[in-house]
């Protein structure tokens, strides 16, 4: 991959030594009883389409028919778990003294790997079924199943529980899976065209970046942000994604991506001139602007910290405008002294 200008002289990061507890990914649950009954309903039968995918998957392996999980993605984008998804957090949201904390978690299972899931979805219903074309369908079912389970427990007790054993999860689950990824396009998602792209991934380093299924979720809640966002603005049809370790301990996940000369115009005057702003929210182009409010949320996290700005002022998160590329980072812990096992 071409560096220029994308990844050129990214700054060093201040967070050399990570904390001395590690974060395993606990303590973004929506408390009981935040999630008003409609919405849980409607997640409710998300996530039993999410997990019935992925274990249909599992248990046809090595040959699954394909052409019945083409089926299971269309249902994504049709009736009636496109009017779930679209209403989704709609009742709890219209609630004014909903949190920060519990905007950014329903802003995530709204979005997340659904973002993507449902173009495969609008895809399948005009292509041949292919292992080609659906399995990337499935593992996002997987994803989005796993960030369903870490914000909100009782939807799946025993799948919590078991997110919560330790295990190493390395490249080949948390970053792997974006290379030659390709987001379908839609026409209109609500908020405008979205062209079709494709990730492009860089990755020499093979280390480990999480030691639980929960932390592994909360990592994947950062890049599918990150990367969504990306897909989203690209003007040249590519997303470019980095992966360097920048010292013994310490990982840079950078996310990439071509705009439009008048997009970087209105990011330079709407930070004034400060792109990492970003990750303090509130900035957005047909969105909500809270998802790079959420990664650096979590990426606070990961550095003992509290608050998203924390995350901004010490460098844990970054952005930056150079000519007419737009490049976001994040700093994140790497996991030492163990080796990487998917699941």
């Amino acid at each position: 991959m071409n560096p220029e200008p994308f990844f050129v002289d990214l700054p060093e990061p201040s967070l050399a030594t990570p904390p001395t507890m590690r974060w395993f990914g606990d303590g973004l649950e929506i408390p009981a009883g935040a999630i008003m009954q409609r919405d849980l309903e409607d997640l409710q039968l998300l996530y039993g389409a999410l997990v019935g995918c992925y274990e249909r998957w599992l248990e046809g392996r090595p040959s699954p028919d394909w052409a019945e999980l083409a089926r299971r993605i269309q249902g994504f984008d049709e009736s009636p778990l496109r009017e779930a998804l679209e209403r989704l957090g709609l009742v709890t949201l219209g609630d004014p003294d909903a949190s920060p904390v519990l905007r950014r978690a329903l802003h995530d299972l709204r979005g997340g790997a659904f973002f993507a899931l449902r173009m495969y979805g609008t895809l399948l219903a005009d292509e041949v079924p292919s292992e080609e074309l659906v399995q990337p369908a499935v593992l996002l079912a997987r994803d989005q199943a796993k960030l369903v389970r870490s914000l909100v427990p009782q939807i799946d007790p025993e799948g919590h529980r078991r997110d919560r054993e330790e295990k190493a999860h390395g490249m080949d689950e948390l970053v792997d899976k974006w290379d030659g990824f390709e987001f379908p396009g839609v026409e209109d998602d609500g908020a405008g065209r979205i062209r079709p792209a494709t990730v492009e991934v860089d990755a020499a380093w093979r280390g480990a970046l999480a030691a639980r299924c929960l932390e592994a979720a909360a990592l994947d809640r950062v890049l599918y942000n990150m990367i969504n966002n990306a897909a989203r603005f690209t003007s040249d049809g590519r997303v470019r994604l980095l992966v360097e370790l920048v010292t013994p301990t310490t990982v840079r996940i950078a996310v990439a991506n071509s705009i439009e000369a008048a997009q970087g115009s209105w990011i330079e005057q709407e930070t004034e001139g400060e792109v990492s702003r970003l990750f303090l929210g509130g900035s957005t182009r047909g969105g909500q602007g809270v998802g790079l409010q959420a990664a650096a949320a979590i990426v606070a996290r990961a550095w003992g910290q509290v608050m998203p700005g924390e995350a901004v002022e010490t460098g844990a998160v970054g952005a930056r405008v150079r000519g007419e590329a737009f490049t976001a980072w994040i700093v994140w812990p790497a996991l030492l002294g163990t080796s990487a096992a998917a699941r």
